[in-house]
């Protein structure tokens, strides 16, 4: 899905980033891990975080370490 563009990002920091789910996906609830892949000029971002998708709807992000 395609990333809004915000505030820089530096290797070794965390920063938000938002998108909208395209409407024909759906996911059961369950645990997943988002994976993004970001670049801007020469430089290349990669980073994951795992989420769990509640019955409700809800997300539910793990904690930060």
């Amino acid at each position: 899905m395609p990333i809004a563009e915000g505030t820089p990002t530096y290797p070794g920091a965390e920063a938000l980033y938002f998108g909208t789910v395209p409407a024909d996906v759906k996911l059961p609830p369950g645990r997943y891990t988002a994976l993004a892949d970001l670049s801007y000029k020469d430089v290349k971002l990669q980073g994951k975080k795992k989420f769990t998708l509640l019955p409700d709807g809800q997300i539910q992000m793990s904690p930060i370490k």
